[in-house]
C-alpha cells in the first residue's frame, strides 16, 4: 500500500522526479529559515491551546516561543534576529485579535493515519476545535494567503477526519499568521472528489514508477536542481543553466 502526507502529495504533484529524489533516493533538502520560523510559530501556538485556563496570558504565549524557537537554516545571527523579532509582533498581534475567543482546543497537532481509496493517508493537523461530536480544522499559515486559493491539504484533511470519526468536521480554516486573517475554507462534494482524485492518482503515480522532471516556475529555486535531469538535457544542449 502506498503512504502519502500531504506533504508528499503536493511535491510529487509539483515534479515527479523531486519526489523520487527526497523520498525514494532519500535526498533531504537543507533546512532554511522560512521553514524553521514557520515551526517555532507553529509551536507556540500548540503550546497556548494546549493550556487548560480561561485566558492565558501574552507572557506566556512569548514564554512558549522562546522556549520552542528553533534556530537552524539561518544565515546569520542577524537573520535569526530578524525573524525573531517578527516572530514577537506577529504573536502579539494574534494574540490581541484572537484572546477574547480563547477556547483550550480538542487537539493541537493532532497526528492521523487512516486508509482513504486503498491509500495509507497520514498527516497532523494544527489544531481541532471543539468535541469529537462537532469540530472543526484549523491550519496555521506563514506564506501568503495566495499560495493556498487552490490548495487540496484541508479537504484531504477533513476526508481523514471523517474516516476517523465517523462523521466531517463543521468547518475548515486557514490562519494565515502574517495578515492576520482567518479564511473558512468550502468544502462541498466537488472538492472533496478532487481531493481525492488527486490522492489516488498521485498515488498510482508513484506505483508504477513514474518519476519524470517537471519543468515549473519552482526550478530556479529547488534544493535538487543541480541533480535534474533537464538541467543535464541542457547542459547537453550546450545551454546554459538558467540563473
Amino acid at each position: 500500500m502506498i503512504h502519502l502526507s500531504y506533504s508528499r502529495l503536493s511535491s510529487y504533484s509539483a515534479c515527479p522526479y523531486r519526489f523520487y529524489l527526497e523520498y525514494v533516493f532519500g535526498f533531504r533538502p537543507p533546512l532554511n529559515a522560512r521553514m524553521s520560523f514557520g515551526s517555532s510559530l507553529h509551536l507556540a501556538l500548540e503550546g497556548l491551546y494546549s493550556l487548560r485556563k480561561p485566558r492565558p496570558s501574552l507572557e506566556e504565549l512569548f514564554q512558549f516561543y522562546l522556549q520552542r524557537w528553533l534556530p537552524y537554516g539561518y544565515r546569520s545571527k542577524e537573520e535569526q534576529s530578524r525573524y525573531f523579532e517578527e516572530g514577537l509582533v506577529i504573536l502579539r498581534e494574534y494574540y490581541f485579535k484572537n484572546i477574547l475567543q480563547f477556547r483550550t482546543a480538542m487537539s493541537t497537532e493532532l497526528r492521523f493515519q487512516v486508509e482513504l481509496e486503498g491509500v495509507n493517508f497520514s498527516g497532523i493537523i494544527d489544531r481541532v476545535d471543539g468535541n469529537r461530536e462537532a469540530y472543526t480544522l484549523l491550519d496555521y499559515k506563514t506564506s501568503r494567503q495566495e499560495d493556498y486559493l487552490d490548495s487540496l491539504q484541508l479537504p484531504l484533511y477533513h476526508l481523514a477526519l471523517e474516516e476517523r470519526f465517523g462523521h466531517p468536521p463543521d468547518g475548515l480554516y486557514y490562519y494565515f499568521l502574517r495578515e492576520q486573517e482567518q479564511s473558512h475554507l468550502p468544502a462541498g462534494d466537488d472538492k472533496l472528489a478532487e481531493a481525492l482524485e488527486a490522492l489516488v492518482r498521485v498515488a498510482e503515480g508513484i506505483g508504477r514508477g513514474r518519476f519524470e522532471p517537471k519543468k515549473g516556475p519552482r526550478c530556479r529555486s529547488c534544493d535538487f536542481r543541480k541533480f535534474c535531469r533537464i538541467e543535464e538535457e541542457r547542459l547537453t544542449l550546450g545551454i546554459e543553466p538558467s540563473e
